[in-house]
């Protein structure tokens, strides 16, 4: 049986943070390059400057937006309710949870094929760790 360390959510809370933070950083370089591909002298608007990159990574970030800040509020509240002994549906949820925001980003910004099994997995395993996880919580108090 696989043992997980005693800070396994706390981990888990700063991973979701550091995947928010890469997909900020992301489209911030993204919205550079597109500011810095425009043709100054000409009036384009916004959505004619976008690209179908930016526009999949845009769909990416705000999504994830979205769902990192709830993970880790889910996963901190587990960690400090159970006093760092999570319970095995615990840290299969987190896992989960990790599993399916990786392969979101993965299946739906790095894959252009639609439709899209990765992708698909990422949201199903997110929404599975989210029903777990709430559980989890709410039975731990």
């Amino acid at each position: 049986m696989v043992q997980f360390p005693e800070k396994y959510g706390l981990v888990a809370a700063g991973v979701q943070g550091g995947l928010a933070l890469a997909l900020g950083i992301k489209m911030t370089t993204l919205r550079v390059k597109n500011m810095l591909a425009r043709n100054k002298d000409e009036q384009e608007d916004e959505k004619a400057a976008r690209t179908k990159v930016f526009d999949r990574w845009h769909m990416v970030q705000l999504n994830s937006a979205e769902y990192h800040p709830l993970f880790m509020a889910l996963y901190i509240a587990l960690h400090f309710a159970s006093q760092g002994k999570l319970k095995r549906s615990s840290e299969v949820g987190i896992t989960m949870g990790l599993a399916g925001t990786i392969a979101f980003i993965i299946g739906k910004g790095f894959i252009e094929k639609v439709p899209n099994p990765m992708g698909a997995m990422g949201v199903l395993f997110r929404y599975l760790s989210l029903g777990i996880l709430s559980y989890d919580v709410a039975t731990a108090y």
